[in-house]
């Protein structure tokens, strides 16, 4: 995961706290950072580096912890702005189906390598 920090951003916090909640879950990572412009500490990107094997727990990891409550609080904020026959027409099997193709493909690829493995 890369925080890039931009003014006003909060990237080394965001990185600390990415590190912070991979090693409570017993992943080990670092942070390492990257300087684009050595005349501007603001050019500095944050990368949170873990071991490549462990990397889409990883993601997994950093999207429970972190990612999916921020989202909630913004499909919580949209549903909030829908007048209430906007709400009412939306199908949740639609607002799902990209998060189930996106499961399904994970899926099949891991079950696929496992199978080739065997």
């Amino acid at each position: 995961m890369v925080y890039a920090a931009y003014p006003g951003g909060s990237a080394p916090e965001d990185a600390d706290n990415a590190r912070d909640v991979l090693a409570a879950a017993g992943i080990p990572c670092h942070i390492a950072v990257n300087q684009s412009d050595p005349n501007d500490p603001q050019s500095n990107d944050y990368s949170v580096m873990v071991p490549g094997a462990r990397n889409l727990e990883a993601a997994s990891v950093l999207a429970m912890q972190i990612d999916n409550p921020k989202e909630e609080a913004s499909w919580r904020t949209h549903f909030e702005q829908l007048s209430d026959d906007e709400l009412r027409a939306l199908k949740f099997e639609a607002l799902c189906a990209g998060l189930q193709d996106r499961l399904a493909r994970l899926k099949t690829a891991y079950g696929d390598e496992i199978a080739r493995r065997k």
